[in-house]
């Protein structure tokens, strides 16, 4: 069974619009990345087995709502 885990930056674009940034096999570069993003960013570690997704989690929420959004 081949198991590995990513790192993915997401950045909000609207409401209820994500854009993946990019995706990283190391937890530090990607939390550097995350980190230097204006508006809000999330980091998600995704741990995947023979291909398919088993686990996500979301590590870090960071930034501000966009203009013109709420929390739901």
């Amino acid at each position: 069974m081949t198991r590995w885990e990513q790192y993915e930056v997401l950045v909000q674009k609207s409401e209820k619009k994500w854009e993946t940034l990019g995706l990283f096999s190391d937890a530090k570069l990607a939390s550097a990345v995350a980190s230097q993003r204006s508006g809000r960013v999330r980091l998600i570690q995704a741990i995947y087995e023979n291909n398919k997704m088993v686990s996500q989690e979301i590590i870090a929420d960071l930034g501000h709502l966009p203009h013109g959004t709420r929390n739901a």
